[in-house]
């Protein structure tokens, strides 16, 4: 008794086309420019969010600067 076996089907690749080659091939290598703002996203007690903001408003300031300005300050005392 013969068995018929088909031959396999050439399947479709999962990959899908290739980049051309005047496509960057690699593009996560990519650093942002510094001055771009990206979000900082971190949890602290509503009563210091509040004192912080306040103190930025009374000092015409945004909370950004005010974290840049005291980050610098933390760093320069305690390297």
């Amino acid at each position: 008794m013969k068995i018929k076996i088909d031959s396999p089907v050439n399947k479709k690749s999962k990959l899908g086309t290739p980049p051309h080659a005047d496509e960057p091939k690699i593009t996560n290598l990519n650093k942002h420019p510094s001055c771009k703002l990206v979000p900082m996203n971190f949890y602290v007690p509503i009563d210091f969010k509040r004192e912080y903001k306040i103190y930025a408003a009374e000092k015409d300031m945004n909370m950004v600067d005010v974290l840049k300005i005291s980050f610098a300050l933390y760093k320069r005392y305690n390297n």
